[in-house]
């Protein structure tokens, strides 16, 4: 394992935790030899009993503290390697067990977004899967790691394939009843903050809590904002309430998109924070796309009950991403200006947004 071998991501498949100690625990003791650091994101047993087996002391995280949403998942793992990177770590070896509500079909979207988030980075993601491995897990895993070694999968099919696959497994875009609340025609991006207000002040006398709110609008705000900017006026969107969760739909007249991957953080620079629709992937339990008789459709969800601490840090950490974001695109606007002014030109030249 050399430190240049960019982001290798590993299906490890096993019946028995003897098979899988076998396997694991020399692939991490090697690591560990080479100076990497090496995180353990599995249930607490298996924490323990790998990090009992290994030669030096391992930062460990109980799983459910990290499986809550697949993008919001992935964005941990992309923290965290990010922070053992910054912390002078040349390579960083995650073991992980994948666990999430809702069954095998998150499982299969956190494992494609994870094989686009980390793909700059020099991290061996670990995945563990005991006693059978999902048909969308096997897919997104250009490597098995057996006794035998890391060896090329020939299933794999790529991020793409898969999340296009489980677009097609959810059904059509619509939501049954009238909605609860309607925000109006959308024009400008200017109207973007007062359907914000609006929607804020409506969502405020339903007894979700308040973080759940705020992710909620700002993930709503990032959509419409994203319809205004890159699609075609009038901008649509409703909200429906549901026991467990608040659903939205925000419809504009554009072509939309028909890349799965759109919104995830940019491929070429790791350290560079992500934007508007990685902030929606990440607060949001649902996000589907497609195009309807009415328009390019986005159809988001999120639970409206109480957030457990993990998810409170999952989404004030994406907001503070989106607004680190911001930051960098306005000052890249500024920068390219002072450039074109120094260079001669006009203030006014076009373009210059």
């Amino acid at each position: 394992m050399r430190p240049d071998d960019g982001f290798r991501h590993l299906l490890v498949p096993y019946d028995a935790e003897r098979d899988l100690l076998g396997t694991v625990v020399p692939y991490l003791r090697a690591g560990q030899a080479a100076g990497h650091a090496v995180v353990l994101l599995c249930r607490d047993r298996l924490n323990r009993s790998l990090a009992r087996r290994l030669d030096a002391p391992v930062e460990w995280l109980d799983r459910e503290s990290v499986f809550t949403r697949p993008a919001a998942a992935a964005a941990a793992y992309r923290h965290l390697a990010m922070r053992r990177l910054g912390d002078g770590a040349r390579r960083v070896l995650v073991a992980g067990e994948a666990g999430f509500d809702g069954g095998q079909e998150r499982g299969a979207v956190f494992e494609a977004i994870a094989d686009v988030v980390l793909s700059a980075l020099p991290v061996d993601a670990l995945c563990l899967y005991d006693g059978g491995v999902p048909p969308g897990a096997v897919r997104t895993h250009p490597l098995v790691l057996t006794g035998d070694g890391a060896a090329p999968n020939p299933r794999y099919a790529g991020p793409a394939e898969v999340l296009r696959e489980v677009a097609g497994l959810r059904g059509d875009l619509s939501v049954a009843g009238p909605p609860a609340h309607e925000s109006g025609a959308l024009y400008r991006i200017g109207d973007v903050a007062d359907m914000r207000r609006r929607l804020r002040a409506w969502l405020a006398t339903l007894p979700a809590p308040v973080a759940v709110r705020s992710d909620f609008v700002a993930a709503v705000g990032e959509v419409a904002a994203n319809a205004l900017r890159h699609g075609r006026p009038p901008v649509l969107l409703r909200v429906w309430v549901r026991p467990d969760r608040l659903v939205c739909t925000v419809v504009d007249q554009g072509h939309g998109f028909d890349d799965p991957l759109t919104g995830l953080p940019p491929h070429g620079d790791p350290w560079r924070p992500g934007g508007g629709l990685w902030l929606v992937r990440q607060v949001c339990d649902e996000f589907d796309t497609g195009r309807t008789e009415e328009g390019f459709v986005v159809r988001l969800a999120a639970r409206s009950g109480p957030l457990d601490h993990s998810r409170l840090i999952q989404g004030a950490r994406a907001r503070a991403e989106n607004a680190s974001a911001r930051a960098h695109r306005a000052q890249s606007r500024v920068d390219r200006l002072q450039r074109h002014l120094e260079a001669g030109g006009g203030a006014g030249k076009p373009g210059d947004r």
